[in-house]
């Protein structure tokens, strides 16, 4: 026995799983091996097999990696190469997998169809086209149309007797039709044509089919049953038929969804709605718990239309005795049904920290009970009774399910089977609410900056308790420093104390950041985002007015724009790509090619030239075509500049578009605000304005007419323009509703209801159980009415959360004002819940009474000058209300780099706690709704071309800019340098700091003014002035100007960030002359120590020129790399600037990415160089990489590295980003790179 188990053991097979035999990355091995052999067949069928196959080995690997197979497989055109076929077949290839490459595999294929013809569809068709219509394709020139969709040619070509004829001729005059953005009586037009001239022959029942779908769009449902029940009989072995029968079992089959009230009174009538489609009776009957059956409903002999729905409205003449029941309506195998409950009793449930609260009323006058009793649901637990005085509160348990009824001393009547409520446990909070609060927030000088910047910050911490707000004083924090692709990784940490208001600041030096990318500074509870990039400091903007005009389909939109330089002159004669593009004017988040195509191409495009003083001006037709929804489209509007020097600049514009001109706006108002839901009270001012805009919003200034009119008899006509509107006598005009009705030639007719009511009123202006109109003064209070019976309301007063007072309202029909009692409560915000119940309706009112408006904080600008020179001392003041104790921010920086990210000092301080109103749960409204047997829809066959899913990929933004504070912070007003002064200063300017100043701890006088001075540099643009002023007791207050710094002739270079070793290239720089005179001079360039190389210069007034300047750059032969100086200006005898920039001179074999920005700066582990201690003008090197590359035929095979990156002392270099980036631009099969973190500890 025991040898017969040692040979059964060495049976059993065993598996030798080594490593992942099966991991994707070993099976993407062997097919990868696989396809090589193939294609040195060349087998095509098995090569693109084996493509889809790797696809989806790579996709399990890496999700990212699509635009790396993009390039891949479009390197494999080479393989496919050899023949015709191969050519054709790699095309469709990345035709129909890499939708996102058509733009270079697009509609043309690289050969002739004459050479295509002979070469078989057969082996092909299967993997491009997968449509039912489409029969065999003779040749692939042929398939290759229909996955193409050119239908014109594919056509043509069938119709000069190439190809499966006549089936696909049929299919392709078929496709075509439906793949235009057509109308549906279109569409049909063309789909009977075809069927007149090939009635019975494949593939028309698909025409029948698509035919039966637009008439079922269109809900003509009789003509679309009787098409495919038409289709079936004269096509019964069609491969459409199965989706034909599918579309008539769609629209016959039956089904029923009944609708009624949660909770019915006993004995009072009963409605029961009924939905019924293709059924022409049914029955209707209701049963209680032990199954008894209550007389029903029958229905016969009723209008049943194919597939339109109709609803019934049954009213029985009373509802059943008080109990639970089930209600069902049924025919034949088709019925619904659903649970109902008869009860007198209204019940609500609320909650309140950790106790529960219930209020009961009779369900038909809303009547409250004194009294209730509580019966658990399955006599869970006794049933005990309670007092009521409002929402009262209750012992349950979350879990528990319990209903209210009156106390009954006959035991065998249990309750009233009011609506059970449920408690779950979401519905308690337990522990204290804190009455605390804290507002936290970080400000930087900039959004930008260089790995080389000093970033400077600023915080404010305020906390919120006993009833006001105070900073935090003397707290100290730790700011922190991260990188947001690696959060946890600190990389630099500041620890500050706030100061008497609540704030802080300090600054960050340069060189922590070592890499590329977003970056946030944070405390607890605060955050500041930071992008760090190398970028080139935009130089001029494109901004658009808006529209102003009025404009609807058929006319002429004018969009006028200016390109203007940062530093404050125009710019023109610049060439202004306006490209327009039509997008539905809702887009839905899921785009199917079929329903919303895409614009591809832009429906008008024009080249535009800026005019002498910058502006340019669009013109281009609002046209509509068939495609455009009811309420119009949106028109994207794309507009993209290059100056002289290359740069460029897009924006664009949205400009909604329909068959109106105008839009009305009314606005009804009150001497003191806007009316509260449209209700206007004659004691409180009321008035009423019309205004006028265009499809931008853009105010109008029209006339036209209005009229008030009141149960169908116009009381009063006026008119109005726009901006004034004629008032009528509003005395005059009784109580009640009014219709409000406004004309205007070219405006879609406006017309909304208001109320007009008085205080002295004793009727109820609406027929309605609660008629509610607050009052804002004097002290809370509010106007309530009611007609045919009495109203019973309950009125909850909460502050927060915490109830303060509930007062039981009770109202004969009229209205009356009620209030809170106290005008002097001092309890804001202040809300009123206001809860009724009349006829199982629940009605609740809510109105908010905030605090009354203090004295805002304001922040002005004083004595500021708009425009100032380079190197000049400037002065201002900011003006803040008189003994305000006050700490303010001001920043001076850079618009241009708002291009990139936009910086803002806005701050809200610590407010109370927002804790909401309890919510107040019923079930007695809700609706009881019964579904039928779900009804399964039509399998349709879509016309839309087959594409494999693609993955967007979107590149990578590569936003960023560049900021520097200055050293110069003074408190002290000083007088402004006169313009002969400022001609003093140094004419080459060599200071390029993005930040001019950053003053974060500024108070105002005795007077309220806060003296600001700052210095200019000598970067020519306009400069952003943020303020930001916050108190002690919690107010805060922004401001902003802008102040541009220019002169009168300015040179400006246009040097790239480095140079190439060896390189030939051309240095520019443009002179701008913006007098009024002709300046006779020279521009000139000096490089490194040589002299300057002049060219004669004549500026014509208010004009700019280009100078122009060769330079072959010497081939480094040292491992070091040299920086070059570059200066570049102007010189007359009148006027002289010039610029000067130090830019480094790479090796050709140095490698320049996003991830590497090792060439611009030194001293700093990511830019692997640090400056020479013997020279000034040259850096070492401080990485060692070795490498060894082998080379077949031109083409590089193998490559053998090794990396050895410096660290400091500590790890952390970027060896691992250096080994992804060194062979990222090159194919190579065979690679071994070694990488090392070299820590050293060496003195500095």
């Amino acid at each position: 026995m025991f040898k017969r188990f040692i040979w059964l053991i060495m049976l059993i097979p065993l598996q030798a799983t080594g490593q992942d035999t099966d991991h994707p990355a070993t099976s993407l091995a062997r097919m990868q091996e696989a396809f090589r052999v193939e294609a040195s067949k060349p087998d095509y069928k098995q090569m693109i097999s084996l493509m889809d196959s790797m696809i989806t080995m790579e996709t399990a690997i890496d999700h990212k990696v699509r635009p790396r197979l993009l390039k891949t497989y479009s390197d494999y055109a080479l393989l496919f190469g050899k023949s015709p076929e191969g050519e054709v077949v790699h095309h469709l290839y990345m035709y129909t997998r890499f939708p996102e490459s058509r733009d270079t595999y697009g509609m043309t294929l690289p050969c002739s169809g004459q050479d295509l013809s002979i070469v078989p569809a057969a082996p092909y068709q299967s993997f491009f086209l997968d449509r039912a219509i489409v029969y065999p394709c003779n040749d692939i020139y042929e398939l290759a149309l229909f996955v193409l969709e050119d239908y014109d040619a594919l056509i043509c070509l069938l119709e000069g007797g190439r190809g499966n004829l006549p089936h696909n001729l049929i299919a392709a005059r078929f496709l075509r039709i439906v793949s235009k953005p057509l109308q549906p009586e279109k569409k049909m037009a063309g789909l009977d044509s075809l069927i007149l001239q090939f009635p019975k022959t494949e593939p028309i029942p698909f025409v029948y089919l698509e035919k039966v779908r637009l008439l079922t769009e269109m809900e003509q449902y009789s003509q679309a049953l009787q098409l495919s029940r038409q289709a079936i009989r004269l096509f019964p072995k069609s491969p459409a038929r199965q989706a034909l029968e599918e579309h008539v079992d769609f629209l016959t089959e039956p089904s029923l969804v009944i609708r009624m009230k949660k909770q019915v009174y006993p004995h009072a009538l009963m409605q029961v709605m009924i939905t019924r489609r293709n059924l022409s009776r049914y029955k209707l009957d209701i049963r209680d718990e032990k199954g008894r059956c209550i007389p029903g409903i029958r229905k016969n002999g009723m209008a049943a239309p194919v597939y339109e729905a109709i609803t019934d409205t049954l009213t029985l003449p009373q509802a059943p005795a008080p109990g639970s029941y089930r209600v069902r309506v049924k025919k034949g195998r088709t019925e619904s049904e659903t649970n109902f409950y008869s009860g007198t009793v209204a019940t609500m449930f609320r909650s309140s920290r950790n106790t529960g609260y219930v209020y009961a009323t009779d369900l038909r006058t809303g009547e409250p009970l004194n009294k209730a009793e509580v019966h658990f649901v399955k006599d869970a637990r006794p049933s005990f009774l309670i007092d009521m005085d409002g929402f009262t509160a209750v012992d349950v348990r979350a879990g528990e399910s319990f209903r209210l009824s009156p106390p009954t001393p006959l035991r065998a009547v249990p309750d009233t089977f009011s609506v059970p409520l449920t408690v779950h446990p979401w519905d308690f909070s337990y522990g204290s609410t804190s009455e605390r609060a804290t507002s936290a927030a970080i400000f930087t000088d900039r959004k930008l900056y260089r790995i080389q910047d000093t970033l400077f910050f600023k915080g404010i911490v305020t906390r919120y308790g006993d009833k006001k707000c105070e900073p935090e004083k003397g707290k100290s924090y730790t700011v922190v420093l991260r990188n947001n692709a690696s959060y946890r990784d600190t990389l630099y940490t500041v620890d500050v104390v706030t100061n008497q208001y609540g704030s802080f600041s300090g600054f960050i030096p340069p060189g922590i950041v070592r890499l590329n990318g977003e970056h946030s500074i944070t405390i607890p509870g605060a955050s500041a985002l930071i992008r760090i990039e190398e970028y080139t400091r935009p130089s001029f903007s494109i901004d658009l007015q808006t529209v102003k005009q009025a404009y609807a389909f058929g006319d002429t939109i004018i969009q006028e724009g200016v390109v203007s330089n940062y530093a404050g002159f125009p710019l023109a004669g610049v060439a202004v790509t306006c490209r327009v593009y039509r997008q539905p004017l809702f887009r839905p988040y899921y785009r199917d090619r079929q329903f919303f195509p895409a614009e591809e191409q832009p429906f008008w495009t024009d080249t535009l030239y800026t005019g002498s003083d910058g502006w340019f001006r669009a013109a281009f037709p609002a046209e509509k075509n068939d495609m455009d929804s009811s309420r119009g489209s949106l028109l994207q509007v794309h507009f993209s500049a290059v100056d002289p020097s290359g740069e460029t600049w897009q924006q664009e514009a949205y400009l909604p578009v329909s068959d109106y001109r105008y839009t009305i706006l009314s606005r009804l108002k009150t001497v003191s605000s806007e009316a509260a839901d449209r209700i206007l009270v004659l004691e409180k001012g009321p008035s009423l304005a019309i205004e006028v805009k265009n499809s931008t919003g853009f105010d109008q200034e029209v006339s036209g007419s209005y009229s008030l009119s009141r149960n169908g008899i116009i009381r009063f006509s006026g008119s109005f323009t726009g901006k004034e509107t004629l008032q009528p006598s509003w005395s005059a005009l009784e109580s009640g509703r009014w219709e409000l009705s406004c004309d205007l030639d070219g405006a879609q007719p406006h017309k909304e209801s208001f109320w007009l009511v008085s205080v002295q009123d004793t009727v109820s202006p609406a027929d309605t159980a609660a008629f509610f109109c607050p009052f804002d003064s004097p002290g809370p209070s509010f106007l309530l009415g009611t007609v045919d019976q009495p109203l019973y309301a309950l009125a909850e007063w909460y502050v927060a959360d915490s109830l303060l007072k509930k007062d039981h309202l009770f109202l004969q029909p009229g209205m009356r004002t009620f209030s809170f009692g106290d005008a002097d409560h001092g309890f804001y915000p202040l809300e009123l819940r206001l809860i009724a119940i009349r006829d199982g309706i629940f009605h609740e009112f809510r109105h908010r009474w905030e605090e009354p408006p203090g004295l805002e904080l304001a922040l002005q600008f004083v004595s500021l000058r708009k425009v100032a020179g380079p190197y000049s001392r400037e002065t201002f003041s900011l003006k803040l209300p008189v003994k305000e104790k006050a700490e303010v921010l001001v920043g001076i920086f850079n618009k241009s780099t708002d291009r990139f990210q936009p910086n803002s000092f806005h701050y809200q301080p610590a407010r109370a706690p927002y804790r909401p109103v309890p919510y107040v749960r019923h079930h007695f409204m809700q609706t009881a709704t019964g579904y039928a047997m779900r009804t399964k829809g039509p399998v349709m066959y879509m016309a839309a071309s087959r594409d494999m899913v693609a993955g967007s990929d979107m590149a990578e933004r590569e936003e960023t800019a560049v900021v520097q504070k200055d050293s110069n912070q003074e408190s002290d007003l000083a007088k402004n340098l006169s313009p002969e002064q400022q001609e003093q200063a140094p004419v080459v300017r060599s200071d390029f700091e993005e930040t001019l100043a950053f003053l974060p701890h500024l108070v105002p006088d005795s007077t309220g003014y806060v003296p600001v001075n700052f210095r200019t540099n000598g970067l020519l643009s306009t400069f952003r002035i943020l303020a930001l002023a916050h108190t002690t007791d919690g107010k805060s207050a922004t401001a902003e100007e802008t102040i541009t710094v220019r002169k009168e002739v300015m040179a400006l270079p246009y040097f790239p960030a480095y140079l190439r070793s060896g390189d030939s290239i051309s240095l520019t720089c443009r002179v701008v002359n913006l007098t009024q005179d002709t300046i006779h001079g020279r521009a000139f360039l000096t490089i490194g120590n040589k002299l300057p190389v002049y060219q004669p210069a004549t500026l014509l007034p208010s004009s700019r020129v280009l100078f122009r300047w060769d330079y072959p750059v010497p081939v480094s032969e040292t491992e070091q790399v040299p920086l070059l100086a570059l200066t570049a200006g102007f010189d007359s005898p009148s006027h002289s600037d010039a610029e000067t920039h130090t830019i480094p001179v790479l090796s050709m074999m140095e490698q320049v990415t996003r991830a590497q920005t090792k060439t611009l700066q030194g001293n700093g582990v990511v830019t692997l160089v640090k400056k020479h201690k013997a020279s000034k003008t040259d850096l070492e090197v401080s990485t060692h990489i070795k490498v060894k590359a082998g080379i077949k035929d031109g083409i590089l095979t193998a490559v053998q590295a090794t990396l050895s990156y410096e660290a400091g002392a500590y790890p952390g270099s970027p060896v691992g980003a250096g080994c992804m980036c060194m062979i990222s631009p090159y194919n190579v099969e065979n690679f071994d790179l070694t990488g090392y973190d070299v820590v050293v500890n060496k003195p500095k």
